[in-house]
């Protein structure tokens, strides 16, 4: 019998939370495992050298949010010797550009982050939750069809150095899906700092490894950075929305103000009658993503109601950001503890530090989170992020909870999610599976299922748009991993974007 509730990104990470929770774990000790097997189970997606938030709701308890993403070293070394270098990946619809290399490189947080969430809130031994992870990263992962899409993607990062190729490739070509993907080194990783602690990567010999090779190639971080970076406890972002609480993450985050933004927007003008899976609703959605992205550019960190109005009335019609390596995992206990944690190491930075089977992430070389061009971050701040981790509470009990990998699109997914859930009070499963929308500069991106009669009534509404509509339903368009409860029961879903898998029953 099920003693708690998952939704996750691939069926070895979801399968070690459910044991966990089954062994009498909680959330937090689910979420744990899930994210170290993540890293073996969905290496192509997700790396500990990249960053995340948690976001914990106690029953009884207001929530808090855990803010371990990647921060910026305090010094930078001269352009002329950075170690950076753009690579093309291409979707079926979209080219994208990212940059690598090891000026790319944040200082990463998963790991102090992992740490610090199991000595405030987890209650069984770190060597336990870590078991399963070395065990499936010693013996290999079987590529599952999404995986293997991605590792496609990726190759231009993943073969860049030796240690990914011998990862990823067999025969000199990379794998597919069915093929195992093996990383001893990385379960050896695992199992020293499941007996030693995060100091043996933030001041050991896998931080000195990494150090040295930034001095050496022309990388910023240094030693010092990885020893004074902190995990920072925040008061997740509440939006109030019809009867529920929307907990979302804070700034310097952007990605929870600017989905509390369009929810507000879209429950303060949203046309209660309206019909879903109409054009009016199309219409409705792609405006209250155009108006979301002249918040974002507004430069403003507090929703202002003479904002959305003057928009409002300016901009509102009605009929009569890019490839991230993230992942989600979403957990319920049978207490009633909620778990949300998002994570991400960008596309990666393509280099492993050797010995260990970490790819550090590449979020200084991320466009989307450096608006105002390459090398411009101010030294020793967390980046920005999309990242989203979200819980809703409803009458005090958790409602809902939920996130999205998906870089940019991240809060077109949830705000759509959360559109359909609360506004539209759709079934958890409906509002997941429906065809999303994602605006990405003057294009309007549009996933395959969506009515094409509907694009020609809105095309005259937006003539400024490029409306690009898409042959299939893609990962591009985000992967939300969500629990919901309503007095109809629990219901995991995982987002099929990114074969999301659920567990509990």
């Amino acid at each position: 019998m099920s003693r708690g509730y998952v939704a996750a990104g691939n069926e070895d990470t979801a399968r070690a939370a459910q044991a966990v929770l089954d062994a009498g774990g909680n959330a937090v000790d689910a979420v744990i495992a899930a994210t170290l097997m993540a890293s073996a189970s969905e290496a192509a997606c997700i790396s500990l050298g990249g960053g995340g938030f948690l976001n914990i709701a106690k029953p009884g308890e207001e929530p808090e949010l855990l803010d371990f993403f990647v921060q910026t070293p305090a010094q930078k070394i001269e352009e002329s010797k950075l170690d950076f270098f753009d690579v093309k990946i291409q979707f079926d619809a979209d080219t994208q550009t990212f940059h690598i290399g090891a000026a790319s490189m944040a200082i990463p947080g998963l790991v102090k982050g992992l740490w610090q969430a199991h000595s405030r809130w987890g209650h069984m031994p770190m060597k336990e939750l870590s078991t399963p992870a070395i065990k499936s990263a010693k013996e290999g992962c079987e590529l599952d069809s999404f995986q293997a899409e991605l590792l496609r993607l990726l190759e231009p990062v993943t073969a860049q150095y030796e240690a990914g190729r011998k990862l990823f490739q067999s025969d000199g070509k990379q794998k597919t899906q069915g093929q195992k993907v093996s990383m001893p080194e990385l379960a050896d990783t695992l199992d020293l700092l499941a007996h030693e602690g995060p100091d043996e990567f933030y001041k050991g010999e896998i931080a000195a490894r990494l150090v040295n090779y930034c001095k050496s190639k022309g990388g910023h971080i240094s030693m010092q950075d990885l020893q004074n970076y902190e995990v920072i406890t925040r008061k997740p972002f509440c939006q109030e929305i019809r009867g529920h609480k929307v907990y979302m993450n804070p700034p310097p985050a952007a990605g929870g103000l600017l989905v509390a933004f369009g929810l507000q927007l879209l429950s303060e003008h949203f046309i209660d009658k309206v019909k879903a899976d109409s054009a009016e609703e199309l219409a409705i959605l792609t405006q209250a993503l155009m108006l979301t992205k002249d918040f974002r550019e507004s430069g403003q960190t507090k929703i202002a109601a003479d904002f959305i109005d003057q928009h409002f009335q300016t901009h509102w019609l009605s009929l009569a950001e890019r490839l991230g390596c993230t992942t989600h995992i979403s957990v319920l206990d049978e207490a009633g503890m909620a778990a949300s944690l998002t994570m991400s190491c960008g596309v990666g930075s393509g280099y492993y530090i050797p010995g260990t089977g970490i790819m550090i992430n590449n979020m200084l070389g991320e466009s989307d989170l450096l608006t105002k061009g390459f090398h411009s971050w101010t030294p020793n701040e967390r980046l920005p992020s999309m990242m989203n981790p979200t819980i809703v509470k409803r009458q005090n009990e958790v409602a809902l909870i939920l996130g999205s990998g998906g870089s940019n699109r991240i809060r077109s997914a949830i705000l759509q999610v959360l559109y359909r859930s609360i506004l539209q009070q759709e079934p958890l499963q409906k509002a997941i599976y429906s065809p999303r929308i994602h605006l990405e500069g003057n294009t309007l991106e549009i996933e395959s299922g969506i009515n094409p009669d509907y694009l020609e009534k809105i095309q005259p509404l937006f003539p400024k748009l490029r409306l690009n509509q898409w042959n299939s339903t893609n990962m591009y368009f985000g992967g939300v991993h969500a629990i919901a409860k309503s007095e109809r029961g629990v219901e995991a879903i995982g987002d099929p974007r990114r074969n999301g898998v659920p567990k509990g029953h």
